[in-house]
């Protein structure tokens, strides 16, 4: 487990594991997560519990296809 507070959803802690491994930051939620790239010019939410049950593939989905985290994977 990282430094952030524990996702109260497996799926949701799995997908911050991921954006970890990937070199994201994440900052502890109000009412999400906010992860930002290894560069700093991205950013995006995990929420804590959202209404689309695809939201935690979609956002791992959109950090991979940024620039910087697959100058990360090489």
């Amino acid at each position: 487990m990282g430094y952030w507070n524990k996702h109260p959803k497996k799926d949701g802690q799995d997908a911050l594991e991921e954006f970890h491994r990937l070199g994201w930051r994440i900052g502890d939620p109000p009412k999400y997560y906010q992860v930002k790239c290894p560069c700093g010019w991205h950013m995006t939410h995990v929420h804590i519990s959202p209404s689309n049950p695809n939201h935690y593939r979609q956002r791992l989905q959109w950090a991979k296809r940024q620039s910087c985290t697959k100058e990360e994977d090489q």
